[in-house]
C-alpha cells in the first residue's frame, strides 16, 4: 500500500507552516508547479526553483523548519518524476481550489513553472482576474 496520502498529509501540513508573510506556495500550487518543471524542456536546478515554493529570498532560510520543508518538496518532486517516469497515465494531480474565485490551483502551480522553464505560459480565462489574491489558508485537498 502507498504512503502518498500520508506524505501529502505531511507535506500539506508543513507548507501551512511557511509563515504568511512569505505567500509561499500551497499543496495545489506545489504539485502543479513540480509536475510543470519535470516536463520541461531543458532542467531547472532546485536552487533556481525551490526559493518560489516559499516565496522567493525573504528570509525563509533562517525560519525554524526551512530544511525539513526543503526536503519534504524535494521528495515531492522526486515521487512525482518517478510517477511520471515511469506510469504516467497513474499520475493523479492534487486538487486543491482557490476559495477566492475557483480557479484549481494545480494550474497555478504550472503556469508558475513555465517562466522558470522559459515556455509561454497558457492564456487565462477573460472571465477570471489575473490580480485576485488566493487565500493563505490551505483549503481541503482531495484525491483520486
Amino acid at each position: 500500500m502507498s504512503d502518498v496520502p500520508d506524505e501529502l498529509d505531511r507535506l500539506n501540513e508543513l507548507l501551512g507552516a511557511i509563515p504568511l508573510e512569505c505567500e509561499g506556495m500551497t499543496i495545489g500550487d506545489l504539485d502543479g508547479y513540480v509536475a510543470g518543471l519535470i516536463v520541461c524542456p531543458e532542467p531547472v536546478l532546485p536552487a533556481e526553483w525551490l526559493p518560489t515554493v516559499w516565496g522567493g529570498e525573504n528570509g525563509f532560510a533562517e525560519f525554524d523548519g526551512a530544511d525539513e520543508i526543503a526536503a519534504a518538496v524535494l521528495d515531492h518532486y522526486n515521487r512525482v518524476a518517478r510517477e511520471l517516469a515511469e506510469e504516467p497515465e497513474s499520475y493523479a494531480h492534487v486538487m486543491e481550489v482557490d476559495r477566492t474565485d475557483g480557479d484549481l490551483l494545480w494550474g497555478r502551480g504550472s503556469t508558475a513553472s513555465n517562466a522558470q522553464c522559459g515556455c509561454a505560459p497558457m492564456p487565462r480565462t477573460p472571465s477570471r482576474s489575473a490580480t485576485t489574491r488566493r487565500p493563505r489558508r490551505r483549503s481541503a485537498r482531495s484525491w483520486p
